[in-house]
């Protein structure tokens, strides 16, 4: 029986698990209550709260090079040697489909131009969560050997995670723009397979502005009343002397 495998158009950043089996989408919105005096409550706001995502995919140590076309990301129909490469055939059995083929030729000059573009942005300072180490993304464009490809991948999910920068993830159901991973685990049962847990989380990035505060006028500084007598600047109003009293004569002391 062939090892078939399928093309899939899931990814988690530049990242692609040889095989998604769970896709779990969380959509909240909080909703906040206040108790009134008649013994109820109501609710007096709603806050939409970031979407989030659980992936579970399987990747393993497989070997991608066989005969036809060989580009990164592109499965074999044929996995693995069979009955096939000993018979004398005429011609040589490609391991892809010729519809596989003519699909990876189309987009590799995409995939060229999206990956020169991503290794430009590499180790530029980063907007969101600058503290954390590790922010170059290293290897991550890198292609895998087929030895350690479970190893490669925990790697730059790990990677990409410290990075702190936002990534799209691409799910059966919708593209998420702006997520961060949260948390990974993988579940290793036997060598050369491991599953992934990637669990991501929407961040709300937001534009500021800085707004230059106009002189008020004097009228509106002006206070009348008691606030202005209170608030008024206190004058100098020089020293004062005691006034000098009046010499008076002898007789008009008797008199």
């Amino acid at each position: 029986m062939f090892n078939f495998t399928q093309i899939s158009n899931r990814r988690i950043g530049k990242i692609t698990l040889d095989v998604v089996t769970t896709e779990e989408h969380t959509s909240e919105l909080s909703i906040t209550d206040n108790p009134i005096e008649s013994g109820s409550e109501i609710a007096d706001h709603a806050v939409v709260k970031p979407k989030q995502v659980t992936i579970v995919g399987v990747v393993v140590d497989h070997d991608h090079d066989g005969a036809g076309l060989n580009i990164p990301g592109v499965g074999n129909i044929r996995g693995v040697s069979d009955f096939l490469n000993g018979l004398p055939l005429p011609a040589k059995v490609i391991s892809q489909t010729q519809q596989t083929i003519a699909k990876a030729t189309r987009v590799a000059s995409q995939v060229q131009g999206a990956i020169d573009t991503a290794k430009q942005a590499v180790n530029k300072v980063r907007s969101i969560a600058p503290f954390l180490p590790d922010f170059g993304l290293g290897g991550l464009l890198d292609n895998s050997d087929a030895s350690g490809r479970v190893q490669k991948c925990y790697a730059d999910l790990v990677s990409s995670q410290k990075s702190g920068e936002t990534i799209e993830i691409q799910t059966g159901l919708l593209l998420y723009k702006n997520m961060m991973i949260e948390s990974i685990s993988v579940r290793q049962i036997k060598d050369g397979s491991a599953e992934f847990t990637i669990t991501a989380r929407e961040v709300f990035i937001v534009d500021t502005a800085t707004v230059s505060k106009g002189k008020s006028s004097v009228a509106g500084k002006k206070k009348s009343g008691r606030a202005g007598v209170q608030s008024a600047a206190k004058t100098q109003q020089g020293t004062t002397q005691p006034s000098k009293p009046k010499e008076k004569s002898l007789l008009r002391r008797l008199f």
